[in-house]
């Protein structure tokens, strides 16, 4: 998207200016078609918006937040940011454990943005129900090499490593950072196939998970289906919303 494109002007301009003050990068014109032009500036969108910051002093510190629908949560978090690069320096990920009123065991949330597989990540996040990462655009050199890990982002073999380190019970795969071509179905596959762990999926606009049950409902007929029933149906458009499939609608 545009704004895509957008950040990663300002991310390279902020990155070049410093070491060449000198250069004026204010503005990019982005050529549409033969006839018609965009101005995409190099400051930050407008609604991008301060981001959530948590102390990174205390790793693993927990915050109680108010109760949702009746539900107590605690978020553990971790720093990432010093695996991803210098423009993000105080990411984190999370664990967002889900106490059950009635005294049963706790649901546990993983989530781990941009970073690159490094060892404690999977300490970390071990045990948790449900893991969201971000895989990113693997290197070519990974396929070929399961030793290479790809610098800053998991990547294709950094995300199999910490699927197969952290056994979640289901997975979910985010911001494939398509610049190449849509590798989405054939990622997971892959990853599928690596892991032997078939409770793997790409996730994006019109994935809808249920918990504590991990049914995903199908985005035909929105019934709640067990997701090692769900078919994953390749996009439509160039780039578009993947189909998340029960049995009778995939007919």
């Amino acid at each position: 998207s545009l704004d895509d494109l957008r950040y990663e002007i300002h991310r390279r301009w902020v990155t070049k200016k410093k070491d060449h003050p000198e250069l004026d990068l204010s503005k990019c014109l982005f050529a549409v078609d033969c006839d018609t032009f965009h101005t995409i500036r190099t400051e930050r969108s407008d609604h991008r918006g301060s981001p959530l910051q948590l102390e990174r002093a205390h790793c693993e510190h927990q915050h109680w937040l108010k109760q949702l629908n009746g539900l107590p949560v605690t978020v553990e978090h971790f720093p990432i940011g010093e695996h991803h690069g210098k423009d993000v320096p105080n990411g984190v990920g999370l664990r967002l454990r889900l106490h059950d009123s009635e005294g049963g065991e706790d649901f546990v949330f993983g989530y781990t943005g941009d970073t690159e597989y490094f060892e404690e990540l999977a300490d970390h996040l071990k045990g948790c129900d449900v893991l969201l990462a971000h895989i990113s655009m693997p290197e070519p050199k990974e396929f070929h090499d399961p030793t290479v890990l790809k610098k800053r982002h998991l990547g294709y073999n950094g995300l199999i490593r910490l699927i197969n380190e952290t056994k979640p019970k289901l997975t979910l795969v985010g911001e494939f950072w398509a610049g190449l071509s849509d590798l989405r179905v054939d990622l997971i596959r892959g990853i599928r196939r690596k892991t032997g762990n078939q409770a793997v999926f790409p996730t994006g606009l019109g994935f809808h998970l249920r918990l504590p049950s991990l049914e995903v409902e199908c985005s035909s007929c929105g019934d709640a289906i067990p997701h090692d029933k769900i078919k994953i149906a390749p996009a439509v458009t160039p780039f578009g919303p993947l189909g998340y499939l029960c049995s009778r609608c995939l007919t």
